[in-house]
């Protein structure tokens, strides 16, 4: 079974941006509090949804412990999709999508968090807080 690091606020019951922001205030309180040094690195990650390779993702649901069963269903939905682009008359070919999750999909936020869940293990002498 997959659990979510507690950096990860968006898209959980009980956690939001203000969640996130608040925790990032106390920390950057603490911090200064105690003569430390602060500062932030944002990334916009809008896009990140149309990033994720399926087969890496894939290897990590298996990682986190998640069923055979449920790692084919879910490579399964993401494999085989194809897409064109059209403008006006002119068609391009059609290629075959090899990541990102489809838009509106309701288990879009989940595979992003597994996807990314841990981020923590490389980043050292920091804190990370993730929200939407």
């Amino acid at each position: 079974m997959v659990f979510f690091n507690h950096i990860l606020s968006a898209f959980r019951p009980g956690y939001s941006c203000q969640t996130a922001l608040l925790r990032v205030v106390e920390d950057w309180k603490i911090a200064l509090d105690r003569g430390d040094h602060v500062a932030a690195i944002l990334m916009d990650l809008s896009k990140a949804f149309d990033c994720i390779p399926h087969n890496l993702l894939v290897l990590k649901m298996r990682a986190y412990g998640l069923s055979d069963a449920a790692t084919d269903l879910i490579h399964n939905y993401l494999s085989n999709r194809k897409q064109m682009v059209k403008i006006g008359d002119a068609c391009s070919i059609w290629l075959e999508i090899i990541k990102g999750v489809p838009q509106g999909l309701i288990l879009g936020p989940m595979i992003f968090y597994i996807f990314i869940n841990d981020i923590v293990y490389f980043v050292e002498q920091s804190k990370l807080q993730l929200s939407r």
